[in-house]
């Protein structure tokens, strides 16, 4: 029965993987995620159904559109790939629990804000509203209404406190800090993670983003870091982690 659970979040996360991947580049170039159909990028040419099969199409045509030839990006393997190892890692971690729902609510988060972060700059805010929609149900449903509307109080507390850290970058670096996808993003975040876990995600998220920040800077590149990858991804850890958050904010700034 583990066997089976696991084959079929495999499945079930290599499908909303492929279509992840469609709401990221869509929402990110402000086209609708439902018309028109699916269709190759390069050259335009509609897909059909054999070509839309998750992993199995990108394998078969060794990584080329069927129809132009031309390469097809690495990242729809890669989007298709991480859903169904950040689902398969849920159920480990909560098997049938109602916790999972919340974990599989912040996984998808975490691919769409990762691909259209890192590739587009962009988190489009379509993903973060229906996001907290969803959040806020399942909440209210888990914890009950009064202790969802104290949720939904965290949530705004960490969109002011990012929106605060980013008027003082702006001042401190004279040029813009961070994009206001970050920010409304932190509303979804405190709303799951209440406001500690808001702070202890922002500590989190600079410390996984540091490397790449020296790495452009080294390299002189564009000193733009997405930023809101490292912050989904850090939430996404104490989703599944449930570790004390005191224990955790103490042990990331030294106390």
């Amino acid at each position: 029965m583990e066997v089976y659970f696991i084959f079929v979040y495999a499945i079930l996360g290599l499908v909303l993987g492929s279509f992840f991947n469609v709401v990221a580049y869509r929402l990110s170039n402000e086209e609708s995620i439902l018309l028109p159909g699916s269709y190759c990028p390069i050259c335009n040419h509609d897909l059909r159904w054999y070509d839309l099969i998750p992993l199995f199409s990108y394998l078969s045509t060794g990584g080329k559109c069927r129809y132009c030839g031309k390469p097809i990006s690495f990242i729809y393997p890669f989007s298709e790939l991480l859903t169904a190892t950040i689902f398969v890692l849920c159920y480990l971690v909560f098997g049938m629990n109602s916790g999972i729902i919340l974990a599989l609510i912040v996984g998808s988060v975490l691919v769409i804000v990762t691909i259209s972060d890192f590739k587009y700059l962009i988190i489009p805010d379509e993903v973060t509203i229906y996001a907290s929609v969803i959040a806020i149900i399942y909440k209210i449903f888990a914890v009950g209404v009064i202790n969802t509307i104290w949720l939904i109080g965290y949530g705004i507390l960490a969109f002011l406190g990012m929106w605060l850290l980013k008027k003082l970058g702006d001042i401190m670096f004279k040029a813009e800090s961070m994009g206001g996808g970050d920010i409304k993003l932190m509303f979804f975040i405190g709303l799951v993670c209440g406001w500690q876990g808001a702070i202890a995600v922002v500590v989190m998220a600079a410390f996984l983003a540091l490397p790449l920040a020296i790495y452009q800077l080294v390299k002189k590149s564009d000193n733009i870091v997405a930023f809101g990858p490292f912050l989904i991804m850090s939430a996404f850890i104490l989703v599944i982690t449930n570790v004390s958050i005191s224990d955790l904010l103490m042990n990331l700034i030294g106390l």
